[in-house]
């Protein structure tokens, strides 16, 4: 997970700097490097795990395969690519699935039209 968050900072998807934010959360909840304590911290807990695990990049196709082994050369960090063939559709199936959402309630039932005056 955190190699997975390194690597969109390192393409240049994610944002923020190598400074610790004031509030640390963890990686997972991380919604830029900064929040996980800045790009020193996220690359070190990366390198930790030792491995970025992807699927379905094809190495051809948006020079993916020069991304992964420029990542790997700076980072240190295995990239595991399953699948590198793949379609899309494979990788939507490849992904675990969500656990389910509470259905939304219904809307609030409309106050019935006034009755006429009898007249």
């Amino acid at each position: 997970m955190l190699s997975v968050c390194l690597c969109f900072v390192a393409v240049g998807i994610g944002a923020c700097g190598g400074q610790n934010a004031d509030r640390v959360v963890p990686v997972s909840q991380a919604a830029f490097a900064q929040a996980a304590g800045g790009m020193d911290s996220l690359i070190k807990q990366a390198q930790a795990e030792g491995r970025l695990n992807t699927t379905t990049l094809l190495p051809h196709w948006a020079n993916y395969g020069g991304l992964m082994d420029g990542f790997s050369k700076k980072y240190g960090i295995k990239v595991v690519n399953d699948n590198p063939d793949g379609s899309s559709q494979q990788e939507i199936d490849d992904r675990p699935p969500s656990p389910p959402r509470p259905s939304p309630s219904a809307p609030p039932a409309s106050p019935p039209p006034p009755s006429p005056k009898p007249g």
